[in-house]
């Protein structure tokens, strides 16, 4: 069976998508900026009343080259897939032509096209690449930035059967979650899992739980903050952004978690009131940096990062903490030494770092899985890699409960006495450089 292809380049390279999967075909003349998105995400591009996330085809293909600064003017394809709308942008459209019908579960599909290699973009690829929500095709006046002041915006989400809404001055993004892997913090509470964005650490609030509904793990995540402080809400899915005016939102004067409602599209929206979203974060959120003069106020506190290494609990200091990684977005090769407390070397960013294991230190296997994350860490200006089983939580505590120890012979840097009473040791990094040999190597690697 055969099936018509639409074939456009990329700079020097052939690409191809079927046409039964592409909706629209346009050039962009509108952008508009998205804070906090991926880097593979240029903006929001309009087209008639419609808008659609605009993705650097070319980033999330992974090319080398910078294909996408000046999009203005260039060809947009919107793809149709499971998750909604994108557009794609692309170089310059060459043909429709017929090909024999391909696996629509593969990722990516090589063809012979004359002298060259055509690859196929099927709409799992896209899928797979892009971890953002699509807006489904919503209208301008909906994703405006500048309201009237007549008008509130709101995200909306669902639950179950339920649609609730978010206060869009308190979300400061979405992410898709399908991808990511949580580490479950020990707690009774609804905020109970811990999720690694990029180099920000994020509690996360299942909205299930907290509504008593059955417990399920939801496809996007609402990341609500203020200031610099931001708590994860975990939901079903987002499947829309809307504008309602001030005289379509009811008030409620009960004392419950929802505050106002509206009607959308013939369903009742219930949103959660900005006095509880504000309660959460200052109850449960994390800095996602660290600000000195905020640092200077809160100096009775430090911020503690719970970590295992095969089954026992370890902690470091979040100050550090320079960036953490899961376990296969990084490259490893294998490095020739009979330091028991080297992995390898790991290449991130353009630098190099010594894959730091406490394994044999502590007599604990490191079990690779979806929980295995790199912590790249700095102390006393250097700087090294830290491989650990699993993100366990991120406290606040009291200067007065953490315990000092002052030698550099041990790989205990201290301790602090949790709420629940138990001692729990600091890992000292620096104690890789006296014991593995590694003075100098390891602030050559990391610089």
């Amino acid at each position: 069976m055969k099936v018509s292809v639409l074939e456009f380049t990329i700079g020097n390279s052939l690409f191809g998508i079927q046409a039964d999967y592409i909706k629209l075909i346009f050039d962009v003349e509108v952008i508009k900026d998205v804070d906090m998105m991926p880097d593979y995400v240029i903006g929001i591009t309009r087209y008639g009343e419609n808008v659609y996330p605009l993705i650097c085809t070319a980033r999330i293909l992974e090319m080398e080259g910078d294909f996408c600064s000046q999009p203005i003017g260039k060809t947009a394809i919107v793809v149709k897939t499971r998750k909604g709308l994108y557009a794609l942008l692309i170089d310059e459209i060459i043909k429709i032509q017929e090909i024999e019908k391909t696996d629509e579960n593969s990722i990516i599909n090589f063809y012979k096209e004359q002298d060259t290699v055509l690859e196929e973009i099927t709409p799992k690829f896209i899928e797979r690449r892009v971890n953002i929500p699509s807006f489904f095709e919503k209208k301008e006046k909906e994703f405006a930035k500048t309201l009237s002041q007549e008008e509130r915006a709101f995200v909306l989400s669902e639950i179950e059967d339920r649609i609730i809404g978010f206060d869009i001055d308190l979300v400061k993004k979405v992410e898709d979650i399908e991808e990511l892997t949580p580490s479950k913090i020990p707690t009774e509470n609804w905020v109970n899992r811990v999720y690694s964005l990029k180099n920000i650490i994020i509690k996360t609030g299942n909205l299930r739980k907290l509504l008593n509904i059955n417990e399920k793990k939801g496809e996007n995540l609402i990341l609500l903050g203020k200031g610099n402080k931001i708590l994860g809400i975990e939901v079903d899915r987002i499947n829309d952004f809307a504008a309602v005016p001030e005289n379509e939102i009811s008030i409620s004067t009960e004392e419950e978690i929802f505050d106002r409602y509206f009607i959308h599209n013939g369903k009742i929206v219930s949103v959660i009131a900005n006095k509880h979203i504000n309660n959460w974060i200052d109850q449960y959120a994390l800095k996602s940096e660290v600000h000195h003069e905020e640092e200077t106020k809160r100096k009775d506190t430090k911020e503690i990062l719970l970590i295992k290494i095969g089954n026992k609990r370890f902690a470091l200091r979040m100050d550090e903490i320079v960036e953490v990684l899961n376990y296969e977005d990084v490259k490893i090769s294998t490095y020739p030494t009979k330091n028991p407390y080297i992995k390898g070397i790991m290449a991130f960013r353009e630098k190099t770092y010594y894959l730091i294991s406490f394994e044999t230190a502590l007599n604990q296997k490191i079990d690779i899985d979806e929980n295995t994350k790199i912590l790249i860490f700095q102390k006393d200006g250097k700087e090294g890699a830290l491989i650990i089983s699993e993100i366990e939580d991120i406290l606040s505590v009291p200067e007065e409960k953490i315990i000092p120890v002052s030698s550099e012979d041990s790989f205990i840097d201290g301790a602090f006495i949790s709420d629940t009473g138990d001692i729990i040791n600091f890992l000292n990094p620096n104690w890789i450089y006296n014991a593995g040999g590694l003075k100098g190597e390891l602030v050559e690697h990391g610089q």
